[in-house]
């Protein structure tokens, strides 16, 4: 599940990108939505690792 919010928020930072390129809307507000979906991909991606390692420890 992590890794699913994972790549939903990189396509949210690609469109972002999109509306940065092509000078849609206020670029200050763009430039947060962008750093924000980063921030919460790297996060979610980070916290599938680590379930992902906790869960194989525990089945071993």
């Amino acid at each position: 599940m992590n890794f699913l919010l994972s790549f939903l928020l990189l396509l949210s930072a690609a469109h972002d990108i999109d509306r940065i390129v092509t000078d849609e809307g206020w670029l200050w507000l763009n430039i947060v939505f962008l750093t924000s979906s980063m921030l919460a991909a790297a996060y979610f991606f980070w916290s599938g690792i680590v379930t992902k390692k906790n869960f194989n420890r525990h089945t071993q």
